[in-house]
């Protein structure tokens, strides 16, 4: 879909490894939309019951920053470009505060290495319940994938990134998907 495709984004440099960005200089490259419905992603303050606050800072992307994401969602956070060509044993990481309904509404991390005409799951066969929390098959994205409400607020997750070591232009975008009821942060 040539919708969904790259044209002009931000370029990382190598020598700014390890990368690191919490927003509170805005979105920083940092893209959203949807493939399909309303583009859920919002950049500011998270003011909800449950998620009430950023992990570093005051600023976070959320998918409604003062209200629920609606039913039937399908967007994308979408990252700058990086270059992988130097990276022997590149990893990924990511702090999330999930709110969701159980199993069925749920996130996933994907890779682009083509502009981002396709895109890859994210996923390490061996650990893929250590970098996302649900394998349930029910919901519109599929597993692995973060779903369901995680006690404590803000979680690390991480990843090696094998598959992606020596590539020169690789885009990662969080992939958010609801089905057609009961909808939460």
């Amino acid at each position: 879909d040539p919708s969904n495709a790259v044209t002009a984004m931000p370029f990382v440099a190598l020598s700014t490894f390890p990368y690191f960005e919490d927003f509170e200089d805005g979105p920083q490259g940092w893209t959203t939309g949807a493939i399909t419905g309303f583009d859920q992603w919002e950049l500011g303050t998270p003011a909800q019951v449950n998620i009430n606050g950023a992990y570093s800072g005051v600023n976070a992307y959320m998918t409604n920053l003062t209200g629920n994401y609606d039913n039937n969602a399908d967007s994308w956070l979408m990252s700058p470009i990086f270059d992988f060509s130097e990276l022997e044993e590149p990893m990924f990481s990511v702090w999330l505060n999930i709110w969701t309904e159980n199993n069925w509404d749920g996130m996933i991390l994907e890779s682009s290495t083509d502009g981002g005409i396709t895109w890859d799951h994210v996923r390490d066969d061996d650990t893929d319940l250590e970098f996302y929390n649900n394998a349930s098959t029910s919901g519109p994205v599929a597993p692995p994938k973060w779903s369901g409400q995680v006690a404590g607020g803000w979680h690390l997750y991480q990843t090696a990134l094998p598959e992606l070591a020596g590539e020169e232009s690789v885009i990662f975008r969080f992939r958010f998907g609801s089905d057609g009821s009961v909808n939460d942060e």
